[in-house]
């Protein structure tokens, strides 16, 4: 690929470093976090044979389908299959163990003919709200809604024990659990670096669009109001002080 062509075809996105050198394409998830917060209600649950507490017991099930549900996620992108069934038995285990805090018995997985195919795995913290630590569906059980039926039922159990708020996280990069996060109800915390990072994306993609006449004037009227939004939000974000 010629530079002109990876220009003119790569666009820019939030979350992603975008190089060219050695005539090929890099692409790689930067490690820019959004900060998640929802505010606990009870939540609907379908009725769903298999959907359980997680047990200690789950541990080598939970390694075998962590590795089938991120392997294409952009969290693990620039990790060779060897070392990244490593970090998923160290994710597992440091889930089982002390840290991010303590395993909640809220946790929760959805298991089907011996597999665990979802879960939402819960850590209790001393002087911070629970914490979602790990959201997964397999992907040949995609589009079915269950990682919000294992939310759910882990949302319920947090009622039940008088938690009133649980925190998340989702990489800029991994669109697909922003839009879960979105769709669930959590809110975004403002942060420093996401809004650096999609209001400096969208001037360049902009940018992009225009030199290599990719977008009518209208598209790009809309990207400027989209631009000014975005900065509106760094401006106000680059002045507040830092949150926990």
């Amino acid at each position: 690929m010629k530079p002109e062509t990876f220009e003119r075809t790569v666009p820019f996105r939030p979350g992603w470093k975008r190089e060219y050198y050695d005539g090929k394409v890099h692409l790689r998830p930067s490690w820019v976090t959004i900060d998640y917060t929802l505010k606990l209600t009870h939540r609907p649950e379908r009725p769903t044979q298999g959907l359980r507490a997680c047990e200690r017991s789950d541990r080598d099930r939970l390694i075998d389908a962590f590795i089938d549900s991120f392997c294409y996620a952009p969290e693990y992108a620039c990790d060779s299959m060897k070392s990244y069934r490593k970090k998923a038995a160290e994710y597992v285990d440091g889930y089982f163990g002390s840290v991010r805090g303590e395993r909640s018995p809220c946790s929760t997985v959805l298991e089907m003919e011996g597999q665990i195919v979802a879960a939402a795995l819960v850590k209790l913290r001393p002087t911070l709200p629970p914490l979602l630590d790990c959201l997964f569906v397999r992907p040949a059980c995609f589009r079915r809604g269950y990682a919000t039926t294992v939310a759910a039922r882990a949302v319920n159990r947090l009622v039940v024990h008088g938690q009133p708020i649980l925190r998340s996280g989702a990489m800029l990069a991994n669109e697909a659990s922003i839009a879960w996060h979105r769709s669930f109800g959590f809110l975004e915390r403002p942060e420093y670096f996401v809004a650096q990072s999609r209001y400096y994306c969208a001037i360049n993609e902009r940018e992009r669009l225009k030199k290599y006449n990719l977008a009518t004037p209208e598209q790009l009227a809309e990207w400027s109001a989209k631009i000014a939004s975005l900065k509106d939000t760094f401006d106000r974000v680059s002045e507040m002080p830092a949150a926990l």
